[in-house]
């Protein structure tokens, strides 16, 4: 297996195994079965039956959990250094040698059911459901849990065949970040890329909808996808710390200005193809919808002067340094950074990387074309 080390003075550390393939990589019959597997690596293995790789875990009062991802499946433990070997062996045994019980399986099909209705009841969520609806048109249309149908079609056969394709050791990255010395294998597996051809929809002014019965105010999702240079990473890093915060220029005129919203958010992923997405999130009075969008979008588009970005600057260097002190998110960074092809061996030296010019920074917010972009939400039913 692919071993990533990286010492971090502390009492705890944090173990993690990566998959390179997540929710896009499924056959359309059983979307949602990369999340699917990722719960019944929990129910046990030959040497550790039912759930006792939890218990080996949280008995010695350490984390167990994992989570999937469009690109990638993660498992992670955090303990106390003394039980570092003990987390990386129970980790090892639940990620290549789960057994998928018929029985369990059966049981957590229903887990995972509930899960996504408990989904479906945040509107949040709907609203980000409807984004991904109206903007592209392949796998990303069905979140990431699939649907009921498909959850109902996937057997257990079909868990162990997807496990047996992608569950390699040859594939599979292990990152240690605690009491580790810095080693890594030399190798890291063949990435796995989302396609970049023809799966986003022509834009038009889109405005996506959804009306139940029962909500109090309009939740909204404001985004779009653009394909940006390799070098935009830090520059985007000091442009989020421009928008976001309490004393972000979205916080400031939406919310102290306007009084229209309690939390208002800008962010943004980035795919192994290289595109962007970005999303301002938001919920607030209907009446309010239209007002509101335009001064994000005069926000988002407002050029950046001297003295806004030097505190940018200042205030990104501050939180990214706050960030990196978890080992949890450290070992995170390293997991996306792997997954994008990107250099890891370097991540203390972000005081550099965020020199940015005024010239980089509004260079960068006119490649997002904030002006091109989709609105989508779940607003109340008009009485």
């Amino acid at each position: 297996m692919n071993f990533i080390g990286i010492n971090k003075p502390g009492q705890s550390t944090v173990v993690m195994i990566t998959i390179p393939v997540g929710a896009y990589y499924e056959p359309t019959k059983n979307l949602g079965i990369a999340h699917f597997l990722e719960h019944m690596c929990f129910k046990g293995t030959k040497k550790r039956p039912g759930q006792t790789v939890d218990a080996e875990i949280e008995n010695v009062g350490g984390e167990i959990n994992a989570f999937t991802d469009w690109e990638l499946t993660s498992y992670y433990a955090k303990v106390a250094n003394r039980y570092t070997k003990r987390a990386q062996e129970a980790l090892i045994d639940m990620v290549f040698n789960a057994t998928f019980p018929t029985k369990e399986v059966d049981k957590e099909r229903q887990v995972i059911i509930q899960e996504k209705k408990m989904y479906e009841d945040r509107p949040t969520s709907v609203a980000e459901n409807l984004f991904y609806r109206a903007r592209y048109s392949n796998r990303f249309q069905v979140d990431i849990v699939g649907t009921e149908n498909t959850l109902n079609r996937t057997e257990r056969k079909d868990l162990v065949a997807f496990r047996d394709r992608y569950y390699t050791k040859q594939n599979a990255i292990m990152i240690v970040v605690g009491a580790v010395d810095n080693q890594d294998s030399g190798y890291l597996p063949e990435q796995f890329k989302i396609s970049s051809n023809s799966y986003l929809r022509e834009l038009d002014g889109v405005r996506s909808f959804y009306i139940p019965k029962a909500v109090q105010q309009a939740n909204l999702v404001i985004g779009n996808e653009v394909i940006l240079s390799p070098k935009a990473e830090f520059v985007l890093d000091v442009l989020d710390s421009i928008y976001n915060d309490m004393n972000g220029r979205l916080f400031k005129v939406i919310r102290e200005k306007y009084s229209m919203v309690y939390g208002i958010r800008f962010g943004t992923c980035v795919r192994s193809n290289g595109h962007y997405e970005w999303q301002v999130v938001l919920g607030l009075d209907q009446k309010n919808i239209e007002k509101a969008h335009e001064l994000i979008i005069k926000e988002l588009t407002r050029p950046v002067a001297e003295k806004e970005l030097k505190i940018a600057v200042q205030k990104t260097i501050g939180a990214t340094a706050l960030y990196l002190d978890s080992n949890i998110r450290l070992a995170n960074v390293v997991n996306n950074r792997l997954r994008m092809g990107k250099n890891y061996h370097d991540l203390n030296d972000y005081a550099k990387r965020y020199k940015v010019t005024l010239k980089e920074i509004n260079d960068l917010i006119k490649q997002f074309n904030f002006g091109d972009h989709i609105i989508a939400g779940v607003v109340p039913e008009k009485k």
